[in-house]
């Protein structure tokens, strides 16, 4: 039989057989995640029992409904692939269901958010309060609003983080642009990311589908929250997600072995020369391959999410948000044969410094903490287990092309005059 998982991604925390359209895909109730495995036996890294443990202690509310169905073309869903074929081909998307009624929501805006931002959180944490919802916030936004819903009736939360103590939100509303989204997933190392509901109000939005700007005042705002978040019963058709694959990124001390950094990027994680006018001499191996040593400015490796992001820039591919792979992308390479590489999510990629290189380099995951390789050091990247799942508002190929064409103008020209 064929194997399927939570995320659309390689090294999956849960393996489940492939089942009928309708599926649902859960969590187990109450299973400790250690390093790379599931059972706590030890994981691949050296320093796996200093590894901080990757940990569900209380099961989620809510879990992912898989569908299957026939791709175009004339495929048909299959359970395995015939002995004539070489592969099954079909399409698969996840929405999102819950087992209860979300309890607590984190509201989240961007930093310098203006009074137009200030007021829609409001309005989104007074309404989820509303419902029955314990509403959590994060500073700055908690000491600009938190008065006027305390005026309002709301008692919101000074959330504390993953290492606060404090109950984890059931989901997450973000009212910003692209970077917003990356910070809510830096908010969930250690612990599965909920769902996030995700406004534009940034500059780009390219990540955000849904505009808190649009139709704000005939209650619009509202409505989505509602539906996103099945709060209006259960008879809702469940809303579709985006499972958005993140990388499992480790730094190794090269002298002991010893895990040095680790951290779960939603976008890329970037190996460069930093300060050092010397190129950087990385050796790079997959699944233990030796495939080159790169001697760059520096290397990017990339999600299928932020393939739209530095690693287009530097030249790499665009790539579908549903795609299963890592792309590896070298940012000014001393070789034009150098190109960028697509790798399968199973893959292991490991970055050794060059004993013999001429300075030592900078490793930046998801362009916030950064971390010095020294020479000797190894950056192993995986596909996490975890996703991050973002609503969708209205499916994954249509919002990504949508924000191709609004946000990037994507091959955007006047048409040829015919003959």
């Amino acid at each position: 039989m064929r194997w399927l998982g939570v995320a659309a991604c390689g090294r999956l925390a849960v393996a489940l057989l492939a089942a009928p359209s309708g599926t649902r895909v859960g969590r187990p109730a109450t299973r400790r995640f250690e390093g790379d495995n599931w059972d706590g036996t030890a994981a691949r890294t050296p320093a796996a029992e200093e590894a901080p443990p990757f940990s569900i202690e209380r099961p989620p509310p809510w879990s992912f409904l898989l569908e299957r169905e026939a791709a175009r073309g004339g495929a048909e869903v299959c359970e395995m692939p015939g002995p004539r074929s070489a592969r099954c081909v079909e399409r698969t998307s996840y929405r999102v269901v819950w087992s209860r009624a979300p309890a607590r929501a984190l509201v989240l805006a961007r930093r310098r958010a203006d009074e137009e931002d200030a007021a829609s959180a409001r309005r989104i944490a007074a309404h989820l309060a509303g419902r029955g919802l314990t509403i959590l916030l994060l500073e700055p936004l908690y000491s600009t609003i938190e008065e006027d819903l305390r005026d309002a009736g709301v008692n919101a939360e000074l959330w504390g983080g993953e290492e606060g103590g404090g109950a984890a939100p059931d989901f997450v509303a973000t009212l910003g642009g692209d970077g917003l989204l990356l910070y809510a997933n830096a908010l969930f190392q250690r612990t599965p990311p909920p769902p996030v509901l995700a406004f534009s109000a940034g500059s780009l939005g390219f990540l955000a589908p849904f505009d808190a700007r649009d139709g704000a005042a005939d209650g619009a705002l509202e409505r989505t929250v509602d539906e996103a978040v099945t709060l209006e019963g259960p008879e809702r058709e469940p809303w579709p997600v985006s499972l958005r694959m993140r990388l499992r990124c480790a730094v190794f001390c090269g002298a002991t072995g010893t895990e040095i950094a680790r951290h779960e990027c939603l976008n890329e994680v970037v190996l460069d020369r930093g300060e050092s006018p010397y190129l950087s001499a990385v050796d790079c191996y997959c699944d233990d391959e030796f495939l080159t040593t790169a001697q760059a400015d520096g290397l990017i490796v990339a999600t299928p999410t932020g393939s739209t992001a530095y690693s287009l820039a530097a030249g790499g591919p665009m790539v579908h948000p549903s795609s299963n792979c890592i792309v590896f992308t070298p940012i000014c390479a001393h070789s034009l044969s150098f190109r960028p590489l697509v790798f399968p999510d199973s893959a292991e990629l490991r970055f050794d410094v060059d004993a013999g290189a001429r300075a030592d380099a900078w490793v930046t995951f998801d362009g916030r903490d950064r971390v010095r390789l020294k020479r000797g050091d190894s950056l192993v990247v995986t596909a996490s287990p975890f996703p991050l799942p973002t609503v969708l508002r209205l499916g994954n190929t249509a919002d990504w092309f949508g924000g191709l064409r609004t946000s990037f103008n994507f091959n955007k020209r006047s048409r040829q005059r015919p003959l």
